[in-house]
């Protein structure tokens, strides 16, 4: 059985150096936004992972926006690593 100690301190994500928007994550998961319908909504959603802390997401080429919307995510937030 595993001790307490070890489930809520084992391998967690912890949180890098904090930036204006607090700490960010290294998180072994990657968001997806995988029918991005405007480069608006991708920017509404890209705003929201970095207040979480969240500082990667996948842009995927599903739909006619895809190219507009990650270009602008990469201009408006260049500390998330957009691919």
């Amino acid at each position: 059985m595993m001790s307490e100690t070890r489930a809520t301190h084992g391998n967690r994500p912890r949180p890098s150096q904090g930036d204006e928007f607090g700490a960010t994550l290294v998180l072994p998961i990657l968001p997806v936004l995988a029918s991005v319908m405007d480069k608006e909504t991708a920017l509404h959603i890209a705003e929201a992972f970095q207040k979480a802390g969240l500082a990667q997401v996948e842009i995927t080429f599903r739909t006619p926006a895809a190219p507009a919307a990650l270009q602008a995510v990469v201009r408006e937030f260049p500390k998330i690593n957009v691919g």
